[in-house]
């Protein structure tokens, strides 16, 4: 873990709010001269704390109107199983997120869908589709309660 002072949490906070923000905005929220800001997110990104910048899109607004998430089950624990699920997670632009994990299930994937035929395709032709995955639990999103990126800093 990078070790961060209570000026360099604060300006991770409001990027984590506002990422365009320039340094000299930043430095006039802060209270810091914008060197400072400049040179401590110079540092940060150094250091790897930004793993990347990117905007937050609304799917809906795009026409990705389902969301589902999807516990995945692989056939083999093997290497090459691993890597072949996680490739085509990697690849699939349907998929957003995927995490591997402890428990009942191997992986749990977030995908997008335009619609529920369109899920279906994906589920039925891509995901069960795929030679290392053995069974999938689908669970559709109702409402987004909670969307963010932000980190308890």
């Amino acid at each position: 873990a990078v070790d961060l002072d209570t000026n360099s949490k604060a300006i991770l906070r409001a990027l984590q709010s506002a990422a365009t923000l320039s340094a000299n905005a930043l430095a006039q929220r802060l209270t810091m001269s914008s060197t400072t800001v400049w040179r401590r997110i110079q540092d940060m990104e150094q250091a790897g704390v930004f793993s990347a910048r990117a905007a937050v899109l609304n799917p809906e607004k795009l026409g990705l109107e389902v969301c589902v998430l999807i516990e995945v089950n692989i056939k083999s624990q093997d290497a090459e199983s691993r890597q072949s699920f996680e490739q085509f997670a990697q690849t699939d632009e349907r998929i957003t997120q995927c995490f591997s994990l402890t428990g009942q299930h191997d992986y749990v994937i977030v995908a997008y869908a335009r619609s529920i035929k369109d899920f279906e395709a994906f589920l039925m032709n891509s995901l069960l589709a795929h030679p290392s995955v053995e069974s999938s639990n689908a669970s559709l999103v109702l409402n987004r309660v909670k969307n963010s990126t932000a980190l308890p800093i």
